[in-house]
């Protein structure tokens, strides 16, 4: 972590140690199923074929994680999410406060935008079954919860009081 509230801006990096063993587990997989899919001809091939096909789509997203982590930007005027395609930017009075989100022992940051003219289809059913219309994903060099309490802290602090 880089910075501090006080001396913005605060600069949060996913952890390269927590995508390598990612991409470990993702190879894992891959190899398991191949090798199931060659030796055992009871099993469904085609079922491990496609196994394998789906994890092997976690390599390259762990893998350039290692080159160049998604990293969180926290200042005055907002707060920015720079991950492997884009950069997006949100003012902190757009924010709803954040919250921790587990999914089948997966820790997410979820919120809402507030000022949102109209949510997509994505966003609706984000709401619906989870009760935040986004989210950045976890492997954060510090923990979920102390990711939350700091962006919630930064909201507080620059102005985004306000909730939902």
């Amino acid at each position: 972590m880089q910075g501090s509230l006080d001396a913005p801006p605060l600069i949060l990096r996913k952890s390269r140690a927590k995508s390598l063993g990612m991409l470990a587990l993702c190879a894992t997989f891959v190899a398991l199923l191949v090798w199931t899919a060659q030796v055992d001809p009871d099993h469904d091939r085609a079922l491990a074929i496609g196994g394998a096909v789906f994890s092997g789509l976690g390599l390259p997203l762990f893998g350039w994680e290692l080159y160049r982590p998604d990293r969180l930007t926290l200042g005055p005027d907002g707060l920015a999410w720079t991950g492997p395609w884009r950069t997006r930017r949100y003012r902190w009075t757009d924010l709803s406060a954040f919250s921790v989100l587990r999914i089948r022992g997966s820790a997410l940051i979820g919120f809402s935008e507030l000022n949102r003219p109209k949510a997509n289809w994505l966003a609706a059913l984000n709401k619906g079954l989870l009760g935040q219309e986004g989210g950045f994903p976890g492997l954060w060099e510090i923990g979920p919860q102390e990711v939350c309490d700091l962006l919630n802290a930064a909201r507080d602090r620059w102005g985004g009081a306000e909730t939902r």
